[in-house]
């Protein structure tokens, strides 16, 4: 883990007992507490949340061909990430173990099987039932197109009581999202650059996107002057340009979010603000957002954040089912 995120940890948990770097090291049962310097005991605990890393997985790497069984092979920054979090659940024998990953372990990939059969496969060596779930957090209240596989592993209960948290979650109400409006801060306060200081590349990304929007509200015989407004990843190529109207297109780290009414970028805080991180529950979060040298840090936080309102629901639809 980056000094720098582990200084992120620090100021907003002061009363955090141990700060470990790697999960690859916490299946030894001892490693460097980071708050300390010094070589501790891993504790073992009751609910074990992982979100192990989804780069060579992800659709959006280009790279993915060469990882379509890493999860078995325990190779790529997500094979070596999940053999932690199963060495870990192997030694310690948690009550419960929830996971969070991109949708790309749901698909097959170059005649390979997806790999969630593997993760699948994995607890049920170690002894544990388990199930699956894909989610949009969009249907979470927040603005934000985001789908992402929610997995869990039950150490003492039977596939029927994994299944029926599935069933939870799959019949729970689809809610609306909360106004893109009501996130966005009156006057960006960390950075708001004008059209004009957008390069070629993102100026012809932004045109083709706009189009794009246009021919669909046409279709349906909208009008463009309805209030809301469309989101535009910019870091994106023409061909990947991905548009989402009156919320966000999913928040990635290296994401570059264009809101084209307005004229500006998403803030730092407000990235965070869509995956349900706010300032009230997060007391250095304003502070980092007001430091010029810390804001691509934020950005990186909310792009490989959990969506708060999501994981709080998976989780209390697991405790309450399996508890």
């Amino acid at each position: 883990m980056e000094a720098t995120k582990q200084a992120w940890i620090r100021e907003n948990f002061p009363s955090l007992p141990a700060l470990f770097s790697d999960v690859a090291l916490l299946g030894t049962g001892e490693a460097v507490n980071e708050l300390t310097g010094r070589t501790e005991a891993v504790p073992a605990v009751d609910l074990f949340i992982a979100g192990f890393v989804c780069k060579s997985v992800s659709t959006e790497n280009n790279d993915r061909g060469n990882n379509r069984t890493c999860i078995a092979d325990a190779t790529g920054l997500t094979g070596r990430t999940f053999d932690g979090v199963r060495r870990y659940v192997g030694r310690f024998r948690p009550k419960l173990v929830i996971c969070e990953n991109v949708t790309g372990l749901l698909k097959r990939f170059l005649g390979a099987e997806p790999q969630i059969h593997v993760v699948r496969a994995v607890f049920a060596k170690l002894g544990y039932s388990f199930q699956h779930v894909a989610v949009d957090t969009r249907d979470f209240f927040l603005p934000q197109r985001r789908p992402r596989v929610w997995m869990w592993a039950l150490r003492d209960g039977p596939q029927s009581q994994a299944d029926e948290i599935k069933a939870v979650i799959d019949n729970l109400p689809k809610r609306a999202h909360m106004p893109l409006r009501d996130l966005l801060t009156p006057v960006a306060t960390d950075h708001k650059p004008a059209r004009a200081d957008l390069n070629v590349r993102e100026l012809e990304v932004l045109r083709t996107a706009v189009e794009t929007i246009r021919q669909r509200r046409r279709g349906v015989g909208a009008d463009w002057d309805e209030d809301f407004d469309v989101v535009v990843d910019l870091a994106k190529s023409t061909q990947r340009a991905s548009t989402c109207m009156n919320a966000s297109t999913c928040v990635l780290p290296n994401s570059k979010l264009w809101l084209v009414r307005a004229g500006r970028f998403l803030t730092a805080r407000e990235c965070l603000a869509l995956q349900g991180i706010w300032a009230s529950d997060f007391p250095a979060l304003d502070a980092w957002a007001r430091h010029p040298k810390k804001l691509n840090l934020l950005h990186d936080l909310a792009g490989n954040a959990f969506s708060a309102p999501v994981c709080m629901t998976v989780c209390l639809a697991v405790i309450m089912t399996a508890i």
